[in-house]
């Protein structure tokens, strides 16, 4: 797992603006949700109605600007795991010290982009994906724990 090579401070930041950038759809359906059963139950006025699109709306805007921050500590938290891989590789080729750095060369080119792209990235996504996928159960349980619980069987049916 390349994410041990991580500062710890970072991935728990990482893991607190994945989940807040997870809620960003579940504001939409909230948002949305509310905003019809209003107008479809003629429940309060139109300024109650203008007053939730207008918080959803700048709710959207603070979590926008917080996934910029969760891009920037994804990449940062990328950055750092090649360094410190690369540091231990070159410790590595100059305590060798073999005739021939060929291996060793291929190795800081070609193999440490491959670990990049194949396994931080995606250890990062599944960490992200993972706080998407709870949250998403969550909120469906606490909004509609039947129709929830249906959706559930019906995509594991729908997949097996």
């Amino acid at each position: 797992m390349s994410l041990k090579f991580a500062n710890k401070k970072k991935l728990a930041l990482y893991a607190l603006l994945a989940c807040i950038s997870a809620c960003g759809n579940v504001v939409i359906a909230y948002v949305t949700k509310t905003m019809l059963n209003s107008a479809q139950y003629h429940r309060g006025s139109l300024k109650q109605l203008v007053l939730i699109a207008l918080l959803g709306a700048t709710v959207l805007i603070v979590i926008m600007f917080l996934n910029f921050g969760y891009r920037y500590v994804r990449f940062d938290i990328t950055r750092d795991i090649n360094i410190k891989l690369k540091d231990k590789t070159i410790n590595y080729l100059v305590n060798q010290q073999a005739d021939s750095q060929k291996e060793g060369l291929n190795l800081m080119t070609n193999d440490l982009k491959q670990i990049e792209l194949l396994k931080t990235t995606n250890e990062l996504m599944i960490l992200s994906e993972a706080a998407a996928f709870i949250i998403s159960i969550v909120v469906g349980l606490l909004n509609s724990w039947l129709l929830t619980i249906i959706f559930v069987i019906t995509t594991i049916i729908a997949n097996s």
